[in-house]
């Protein structure tokens, strides 16, 4: 560290014959005073001193040999180095607040691939000035191919929590190991073989063993704790590190993750194709299915307030039988056709797969209940909004596109035609490199790994019951004594696979969470409490829920104010 503190020079401001004279008259013991004062006056003469931070930054090393990451590359390179001053907490648009971020070198690079054919790993890491001697690594989204900065927010930050930059952390992520282009599928990049494999798991590995060994270099001292965020597909991509890398990450948080990704998009193929011609439902028609999923089940908790807050007990009291047409023909916005009763009745039936993937998974679940009408649900993931609907659909553009680049490999072949058991080979071979089933997490227990897993219950992009599979899975082949010790499952009613449901709270800080099980031995409560905030200062607290452990739902306790969580018991059904 550079003993030079440019703020306190100016009261040293003497010539060193200045000094002697007055150390000359003074006893031996003030000799470290004047030692001391001697420093400081030789650093006032250097003038005015760069941040040590910055200095290091500068210097920071430009590239890692391939035998500093855990998995075949050829090697990383930092292509950028860059000093970032602090920011403070700042409006940036009407209704959103952009939080404060402390002094950083900002350092991004890319991971060379080996065949040279394949794109390479781009990454970002963010090195905070002062240092927690923790970091944090961000999962990505979608297909990736854009780079995860790891500047924002954890998920389902409140809007008042601290970046985790801000709390100390060094951040950082990946693109996931492919580029995406304006006009290109975004699963194109799956024609190559390393390409496939980075997006599977192994981009994620090698960007942290990169980022911390640059960590070393700049602070002088591995993370102490390494902790992983993520929703979707940064969700699976948190239950891979924790399954295949169970040694690197001391916490694990996983929200909506894709589970069963051969599964998910299966049966996004399978959506799409009933969401053709006669089977289609128009943005009337959602909004007719949701008002009589809310009428069979809103009261199912104790209160009507327009959130399905006992999922598990919807699937039996719901029944779309009677929104039948006389006759079965579609005679209007009223009512759905035998065709489109069908294509909703298979969205709530599992996808049987007639062999066996990845950890012996033989169907994909059912789809949630609930807020089918909501912004960014049904019109956005299952019918689109207009007469060919389903072809802009994102689980029909999601599925078709993984059948066509991932399976197939033809990016002309028609989805429609397409047979699992002609491509069974290929399917399990894809499933044994993209699936998070594995049930056995012995060696991330034996490492003290702790994981949060976060169900959305009306996510309508992925089915919240393959979440539910896969914690009953870990359940059963370790024990549900065991997994308790180092797994939790949390639902959160009513919100989308973004997290977000209109007035529903939703807000948890699960970075305390993670830091408080790991670091201080407390277990996260069976019941937390969600908030709903003001997005601009200073944050007001506009509603609270409990955010119950698996299987429970928050049921309402017949008397109190319904917008606060003190109204509410977690409830097993």
């Amino acid at each position: 560290m550079d003993h030079c503190a440019g703020t306190m020079a100016p009261m040293f401001n003497r010539s060193r014959s200045e000094w002697l004279r007055v150390f000359s008259a003074k006893s031996t013991s003030t000799v470290v005073v004047w030692v001391l004062a001697l420093n400081l006056a030789a650093c006032a003469a250097r003038g005015p001193q760069v941040d040590s931070g910055a200095l290091r930054c500068a210097s920071q090393g430009r590239s890692l040999p391939a035998n500093a990451l855990g998995l075949p590359s050829a090697g990383a390179v930092v292509s950028s180095a860059t000093w970032v001053e602090a920011l403070p907490q700042r409006v940036i648009v009407a209704g959103e607040t952009a939080g404060a971020t402390p002094a950083h070198c900002r350092l991004v690079g890319y991971i060379e691939p080996v065949d040279a054919t394949a794109p390479k790993i781009n990454f970002q890491l963010n090195l905070p000035q002062p240092w927690n001697g923790k970091a944090m690594q961000f999962g990505g989204s979608g297909f990736n191919g854009l780079l995860v900065s790891g500047l924002g927010a954890a998920p389902m930050a409140p809007p008042d929590a601290p970046l985790p930059i801000s709390r100390g952390y060094a951040t950082f992520g990946t693109d996931g190991g492919h580029q995406r282009v304006v006009g290109v599928e975004p699963q194109a990049f799956a024609a190559n073989d390393e390409a496939l494999e980075n997006f599977a798991y192994a981009a994620y590995k090698k960007t942290r063993d990169a980022a911390v060994a640059l960590i070393h270099a700049h602070y002088g001292a591995r993370p102490q704790r390494i902790y992983y965020v993520g929703e979707s597909e940064g969700g699976r991509e948190g239950l891979m590190m924790a399954q295949r890398f169970p040694a690197d990450y001391d916490a694990i948080y996983s929200a909506a993750p894709w589970v069963s990704f051969v599964g998910q998009h299966l049966a996004g193929t399978r959506s799409g194709l009933m969401q053709r011609g006669a089977g289609w439902l128009n943005p009337n028609k959602v909004a007719l299915l949701d008002k009589a999923v809310l009428q069979a089940c809103d009261g199912l908790d104790g209160l009507n307030d327009g959130i399905v807050s006992h999922y598990l007990g919807c699937a039996a009291a719901f029944d779309v039988g009677p929104l039948r047409c006389k006759a079965g023909a579609d005679d209007g916005d009223h009512c759905l056709s035998d065709a489109q009763i069908a294509a909703v009745r298979s969205l709530h039936s599992a996808l049987k797969i007639d062999f066996a993937l990845a950890n012996g998974i033989t169907e994909y679940p059912r789809w949630g209940l609930g807020g089918e009408d909501n912004p960014h649900q049904w019109q956005r993931h299952i019918s689109g909004v207009a007469p060919a609907g389903a072809l802009e659909a994102r689980n029909w553009l999601y599925g078709s596109g993984v059948v066509r680049h991932f399976v197939v490999r033809d990016a002309a072949f028609d989805p429609a035609s397409f047979r699992p058991n002609l491509f069974r080979a290929r399917l399990q071979r894809l499933s044994s490199m993209l699936d998070a089933t594995n049930p056995d997490l012995s060696a991330f227990h034996a490492w003290g790994g702790k994981l949060i897993l976060h169900e959305f219950s009306s996510d309508h992009t992925r089915s919240p019951y393959a979440g539910f599979a896969y914690f009953q899975a870990v359940q059963a082949r370790m024990t549900a004594a065991v997994a308790d010790q180092f797994v939790r499952l949390y639902v959160t009613p009513g919100v989308n696979h973004a997290g977000y449901g209109p007035h529903v709270p939703a807000g948890v800080d699960v970075v305390a969470l993670l830091e408080q099980w790991v670091e201080q031995r407390r277990p996260p409560a069976d019941t937390i409490v969600q908030s709903l905030q003001s997005y601009v200062p200073p944050f007001a607290l506009l509603a609270s829920k409990p955010m119950c452990r698996y299987p429970a739902y928050a049921r309402y306790n017949g008397s109190g104010e319904p917008r606060w969580a003190s109204s509410y018991t977690c409830t097993t059904p």
